[in-house]
């Protein structure tokens, strides 16, 4: 992981509680996949933990307020 995303997920953990942390390193970790294979491949992907969309809006969340503070957006 990332020190970005190891940061996300201490901020999610703290802020959000939802999701553990296995199923936030389970995002990051195949997040990618949801962009290959036929739409039933990208979909066992996502439903292999409860979580996948909460911590997908989250995490989009995070990354518009990181480039809000740097003055990207």
């Amino acid at each position: 992981m990332t020190p970005q995303q190891k940061a996300f997920m201490h901020f999610y953990g703290k802020c959000m509680a939802t999701a553990p942390d296995s199923e936030v390193k389970y995002f990051f970790a195949n997040k990618d996949k949801t962009q290959e294979g036929t739409f039933k491949d990208q979909q066992a992907v996502r439903d292999a933990i409860v979580y996948w969309g909460h911590i997908e809006d989250a995490w989009l969340l995070w990354l518009e307020a990181v480039n809000y503070a740097k003055g990207t957006k």
